[in-house]
């Protein structure tokens, strides 16, 4: 005789998933007793194992188990169908709600030219499509008040369908298309009752991929309203593959809506702009120049760029600026401005409908030059002048054609995006001009080091990997580098640590 194996729920619960999926609980004698679904099974799980206060029949039940299964799915609305199925075909002795066919409610799909979407329990036949079953007529209800405001397509019934010469209240609260009366064609009825279908049949990812690919396209032509009500078609089918879940607007959702609403706003913003401007059309593209440097050291010049979508990191480029009188910001502006637009016109490279530069006057007539040398002095240019004891919101805009000045409130929409494209200009040639002073402190103090030269100073930072890897080498790794004898392997070493 074996001994019979005592159910721990503790040491069950240890190894459960906390995936969607069912449960099934059974008795003695593999007595099957509760059959239920869960979004977060661990969780749902645990719930009948702790001491809060349950009822009668759940503490009844709990007594008895002595196994539990459990089967991961895909998402809740799985979970919810094969829990369904489970219920109706084996009869679990403490699921006490569905025991006959008649509770078990389906949606129908009609056979007919403008088919109707309808709730039903009783005996299936030919004549409809079943889609469930469904734990309760408030869930069925729940999904088709979702697809009507998805797909509307109609409910009526055959009889009221036939005598109709006007559209119904439907209608006009956009629950249905107004098939009755030809307010649709049949074949865009016939699109609609498929996105349907695809969606009762549990095919909803590619419902959800063709709405995302007219969301972006909406988006992308700036028509985001249609882009906000294909988010929300998709926010709903989330809410029909959850279900009776609560938390159905995901994660994804909210960053659809956040792309959404930033595009917006850039869109805005560079409308406003036009419009401040006396600009000809929306800018496309824009380029702003800074310069960088400490006292003159290490100048190094930023050019970043914003197309239609926002800040177009793969086109930003720095300058290096050589041969100039230290802390001559004219010749340095002018010297990155020639070597930019040249090198554009040369490779037929895409110009910018708006150069912006950060400076004053001077730098912006030294702007205008150039580009009137290179034969661009159409392109429109102004520039962002720092306000009083340089505090931000108080700068003033300088246009380059009209000569004038222009001065804006804070919350400007198009002030904030030149604000915005000035200080990410300025970050870019800081970000620069630290790495060139950071590189040529490294380069000179090799330098001053007797005996190396540009050569062996050359060879010890590609061997090294640059100077910080210069100077973390121990004397025995520098002895080791080809053509540095043991001396002057020691001086390296003595000059940069002080030992």
């Amino acid at each position: 005789m074996h001994e019979k194996l005592i159910f721990n729920p503790q040491i069950f619960l240890a190894g459960v998933t906390s995936l969607p999926g069912v449960y099934r609980m059974y008795g003695s004698n593999q007595e099957l007793l509760y059959v239920g679904k869960a979004k977060n099974l661990k969780k749902r799980l645990s719930s009948y194992f702790n001491k809060s206060k349950k009822s009668v029949k759940t503490e009844s039940m709990v007594a008895q188990i002595e196994d539990i299964e459990v089967t991961v799915t895909p998402s809740e609305a799985e979970a919810l169908l094969l829990e369904c199925r489970l219920i109706k075909d084996h009869h679990p002795k403490y699921n006490i709600l569905m025991r006959d066919d008649k509770s078990y409610p389906y949606i129908i799909l009609t056979k007919h030219p403008y088919p109707r979407l309808d709730i039903y329990r009783g005996m299936r036949h030919q004549q409809s499509e079943f889609f469930g079953p469904y734990p309760s007529v408030s869930a069925v209800k729940q999904v088709l008040n979702l697809l009507q405001k998805l797909f509307r397509v109609r409910a009526c019934r055959d009889s009221f369908f036939n005598l109709r010469i006007r559209p119904c209240l439907q209608y006009q609260i956009e629950r249905c298309t107004g098939p009755c009366v030809k307010k649709i064609a049949q074949t865009d009825y016939e699109q609609n009752v498929q996105q349907t279908r695809l969606l009762l049949e549990g095919k909803s990812d590619i419902v959800i991929n063709n709405l995302m690919a007219k969301m972006d396209l909406a988006s992308q032509a700036h028509q985001y309203e249609q882009a906000a009500v294909y988010r929300d078609m998709i926010t709903h089918i989330r809410h029909i593959q959850s279900l009776q879940s609560s938390d159905f607007y995901t994660d994804e959702d909210r960053i659809f809506d956040s792309i959404i609403s930033q595009k917006k706003k850039y869109y805005q913003q560079r409308e406003s702009l036009k419009e401040a401007l006396q600009l000809k059309e929306i800018p496309q593209r824009i380029e702003c120049f800074d310069i960088s440097h400490m006292q003159g050291e290490a100048t190094v010049a930023s050019c970043v760029v914003f197309n239609s979508e926002g800040a177009f990191k793969q086109d930003y480029r720095r300058f290096s600026i050589k041969e100039i009188t230290l802390g001559d910001d004219y010749e340095a502006m002018k010297q990155v401005l020639y070597r930019r637009y040249s090198r554009l016109l040369k490779e037929d490279a895409a110009l910018p409908d708006l150069v912006i530069i950060d400076g004053g006057w001077g730098q912006l007539n030294v702007a205008v030059a150039v580009l009137d040398e290179l034969g661009l002095a159409h392109l429109d240019t102004i520039a962002i002048s720092k306000g009083p004891d340089r505090k931000s919101g108080y700068e003033k805009i300088l246009i380059a054609q009209s000569r004038k000045t222009l001065s804006f409130e804070i919350n400007h929409l198009g002030f904030l995006l030149l604000q915005h494209i000035r200080d990410e200009a300025h970050r870019f040639a800081v970000a620069g001009h630290q790495m060139a002073r950071k590189k040529k402190r490294e380069t000179s103090l090799l330098e001053q080091i007797p005996g190396i030269g540009v050569k062996r100073r050359r060879d010890l930072l590609r061997h090294f990997g640059g100077f910080q890897g210069v100077f973390s080498a121990n004397l025995d790794s520098l002895i080791r580098v080809p053509g540095l004898h043991k001396e002057l392997a020691s001086r390296i070493y003595t000059y940069l640590h002080g030992e």
